[in-house]
């Protein structure tokens, strides 16, 4: 439950110092600086960036990445002075200018090859003619219009409706449409199109004068030429990618200058010294001062909160905890005054994930492939711990339900796998579902009530004792009383004084504040007496409440009845209150079906692909490749639809139902200036 202890700090340091500082800040990472972010207008680095990071992209097209780097895509580890050596090797701006003016050339050369190949398929089926069909256009008398029919029924029909017109057909390719000249007299041009046009003629429009044989040819030649210049300039562009990571380098090493300048623009400043206010680690002040003290003019503050100041929050756990901050992060980093739930999630994350997927073979595969993930990959390791955690955590219910590749064991010649199976089942939840149904309603039970347990402790933590007793603790002796009734009943009649002592204490003093201590004490009398004798028969209480009783503190009432109109309204919301916290309660434990339900869900697509598989083992040799690819096929969409389900609902269950109960959010987090880079991870 760690969230770091910080430390609000200001340095003030002569101006001329200040960029030297900020250098030693960002290579440490240590200080969160609170400054107004502006937008500067767009420098020289900034320019420099849009560029490169435009060409970065354009080289990357077509890089071979696997798949888990394309999924976590992760950062090479350098060293400062190492980024700072290869930066000084590269003359960006040069080779940004000749990149551009090759890929300008490569655009140009690639448009006029499309150009010329649209041509070449508009000439290729009139390759046959060897005259200027645009001569006819000069011609006072006689008109040739190329046109082509969509297939050779198309143009018989047209000819058998041809009439006693004067056009004349010339046929020059029949491969899949039909190309030919129209002939006729140049003052029926009108007609002559008319007639084309019903019958399914579509008017080409060569895009040369010449003969279509010599153009083509041309064409063909100036095509050639075009490639083999293209060629050379791949070639050209394929050097560039070799200087790719270096490009990547000086992206991240600009991005780290334009952050440190954005930081010194925008802290204040006077005409001689420069202001840096943020926030500190405690565990950070001595490596802060040191830093501080190397240079002449640094001078260290350390200021009190104040009501305004919204501290960041910085989540510090132990290794097995710390990949659930993740969890918590895409949900809200706490505020400081609560605790962390990043621990309080962990064992409750990885087991109610391992339910939901209920399949111990499944299981060992998860683990395996998060394993060998962590081996290989630096990026996304905290998901990969997650599932490794999770796939370990899924064997045990597996086993206890039977699960090996659903009930593949069962069906399998081999009786020591079934046995084996049958050792460790509890129960098969296929045949009997209700002992997994009043399993996920108990885990269910539990994590809730943990929830209000940790809400009473923060409470108190905090010193809020009147919120920790009256709205945690009397809710957690209530809730548990409930069940309690139901199970030990020969010690109903003292649970039941508890339960309603309890459900008095929230009618009563819920949202306690504006009210009198006094009314809230008589009112708490009135209903404890009143509850007491109508429940005392049922509850078998052996308390006798005499009626008159009552009249103590109805007297106390009456004598206040001008501020105990306000216990009134007070008293409706302790009715709301009581109700909505029972109904809250009951509905958030049975949300917690869901994970029986995902965990049948897992199994029954494990017994359709087993049962598939049995039907088609049977076709002689066919049968076992057929089987087997449906195996596998089957298996890794069950692993993955599932793995994905459970992780999504077991992450719905601590957002929605173990968070309400304690947990607000909306804190910032801690986040110290320091080297933000996209490509490579700097180390010092």
């Amino acid at each position: 439950m760690a969230v770091a202890k910080v430390r609000k700090v200001r340095t003030l340091i002569h101006r001329s110092e200040v960029e030297q500082l900020l250098i030693s800040l960002q290579d440490r990472a240590i200080l969160h600086i609170e400054f107004e972010e502006q937008t500067l207008p767009p420098g020289e680095l900034d320019q420099i960036r849009i560029r490169l990071e435009q060409v970065i992209s354009e080289l990357e097209e077509g890089e071979k990445k696997s798949f888990l780097a394309s999924v976590l895509p992760e950062k090479v580890p350098i060293r400062y002075e190492d980024l700072r050596g290869i930066v000084a090797s590269v003359n960006l701006d040069q080779v940004l200018n000749e990149y551009l003016m090759v890929r300008k050339k490569r655009d140009e050369l690639e448009n006029r090859k499309k150009t010329i190949e649209e041509d070449i398929a508009v000439l290729s089926p009139w390759g046959s003619v060897v005259f200027d069909p645009t001569y006819w256009r000069k011609t006072s008398y006689l008109l040739v219009i190329p046109v082509q029919f969509p297939n050779p029924q198309a143009l018989e029909t047209a000819l058998a409706n041809l009439g006693d017109r004067e056009i004349g057909i010339s046929v020059v390719n029949r491969d899949v449409k039909i190309q030919c000249f129209a002939v006729g007299l140049k003052s029926k041009e009108d007609e002559i199109r008319f007639w084309l046009s019903e019958w399914g003629g579509e008017v080409v429009e060569l895009p040369v004068e010449g003969s279509a044989r010599d153009r083509l040819i041309e064409l063909k030649r100036e095509l050639n030429g075009v490639e083999v210049e293209l060629g050379r300039v791949e070639e050209k562009i394929q050097t560039f990618k070799s200087l790719i990571d270096k490009l990547r380098i000086s992206y991240d090493a600009i991005a780290i200058d334009r952050d440190r300048i954005q930081v010194q623009e925008s802290i204040p400043k006077t005409s001689y010294i420069s202001i840096i206010t943020g926030w500190i680690k405690e565990k950070d002040v001595p490596v802060f001062e040191e830093i501080v003290n190397q240079t002449a003019t640094g001078i260290i503050e350390y200021l009190p909160f104040d009501d305004k100041d919204r501290p960041p929050v910085a989540l510090e756990n132990r290794s097995i905890f710390k990949p659930f901050e993740l969890i918590v992060n895409l949900y809200s980093p706490p505020n400081p005054k609560e605790v962390d739930p990043a621990p309080l999630i962990s064992l409750f994350f990885l087991f109610f994930f391992g339910l939901c997927i209920t399949d111990a073979m499944y299981g060992i595969i998860l683990a395996i492939l998060a394993f060998i993930g962590l081996k290989k990959m630096r990026a996304g390791r905290e998901l990969l711990w997650i599932l490794f955690g999770g796939g370990l955590m899924t064997i045990i219910p597996g086993a206890a339900t039977g699960g090996w590749f659903g009930n593949l064991f069962e069906m399998l010649p081999f009786k020591f796998l079934n046995d084996f199976r049958n050792r460790l089942m509890l129960f098969d939840p296929m045949e009997n579902p209700m002992p997994f149904f009043y399993f996920a309603l108990l885990v269910g039970y539990i994590q809730v009530m943990f929830g209000i347990v940790v809400e009473a402790y923060d409470s108190f933590r905090n010193r809020d004792y009147a919120t920790g007793f009256f709205n945690n603790i009397t809710w957690i002796i209530f809730l548990n009383s409930l069940p309690l009734l139901i199970i030990l009943k020969s010690y109903r009649p003292i649970i039941g004084l508890v339960a309603i002592v309890n459900a008095c204490l929230i009618l009563v003093f819920t949202r306690r504040g504006g009210v009198s201590i006094i009314d809230q004490i008589l009112f708490f009398l009135l209903f404890f007496i009143l509850s007491l004798k109508v429940v005392r028969g049922p509850l078998t209480i052996p308390i006798k409440i005499p009626a008159i009783l009552l009249l103590c503190p109805l007297v106390g009432i009456g004598i206040r009845f001008r501020s105990a109109k306000r216990m009134m309204k007070k008293i409706a919301w302790g009715l709301y209150g009581l109700y909505n916290g029972t109904v809250s309660f009951i509905s958030a434990v049975i949300s917690y079906v869901r994970l029986m339900a995902l965990g049948m869900v897992t199994a029954g697509i494990a017994m359709v692909i087993n049962t598939v598989i049995g039907m088609v083992s049977g076709i002689p040799i066919a049968g076992i490749i057929i089987g087997l690819l449906i195996f596998i096929g089957g298996t890794i969409f069950n692993i993955a639809i599932n793995t994905l389900g459970g992780f999504i609902h077991t992450m719905r269950l601590q957002y929605v139902e173990f968070f309400q109960r304690f947990y607000v959010g909306g804190g910032r987090r801690f986040e110290p200036f320091g080297y933000n880079t996209k490509f490579y991870e700097l180390r010092r």
